[in-house]
């Protein structure tokens, strides 16, 4: 479902829409009399010139102030987003089932290089540049980190980090 705005917040379905024409030529001025008459006619203009005049599959038609280069551009943009929106999605799936493919791989392999990591998850403590990072404080579930360093006379100070 692809939603275009035809400005002040107005929104139509991009695929209800058959045509996006000027309002100057006289058969669409005639298009848009007659859709006023049958209570066909949306004007969402808020008092504005007409700009664009939409019309749909249902028979509406519908009056922007926005330019109708402007709507088929924003056309055109949502088209290209949702196309590269399903390119992403097919390259996540493919490297999904490669991840998958290679877990299964590391599963079915010895496991001794894992072995001996035994420490990945204690990071060892941290020196040098005067400054100390506590490990204990970097491994928990807080984003940020408690740093001990010294200023320039020597003297500890405790800061926060990132």
């Amino acid at each position: 479902m692809k939603l275009i705005n035809i400005g002040f917040g107005n929104i139509v379905f991009a695929n209800r829409l058959i045509a996006i024409v000027s309002p100057e030529s006289a058969p669409v001025k005639r298009l848009v009399q007659d859709a006023r008459d049958r209570g066909m006619l949306i004007d969402a203009t808020y008092g504005r010139r007409t700009r664009a005049v939409l019309i749909t599959d249902s028979d509406h038609v519908i009056l922007s102030a926005v330019q109708p280069e402007t709507v088929a551009n924003r056309l055109h943009n949502k088209d290209q987003e949702q196309d590269q929106t399903q390119a992403d999605r097919d390259d996540q799936s493919a490297n999904a089932d490669s991840d998958e493919q290679s877990a299964a791989e590391r599963d079915e392999s010895d496991g001794d290089a894992y072995d001996n990591h035994e420490a990945e998850s204690a990071l060892p403590e941290k020196r040098g540049s005067n400054v100390n990072v506590n490990a204990n404080t970097y491994a928990s579930k807080n984003t940020s980190v408690n740093v001990n360093s010294k200023d320039k006379s020597g003297r500890s100070k405790k800061r926060k980090g990132i």
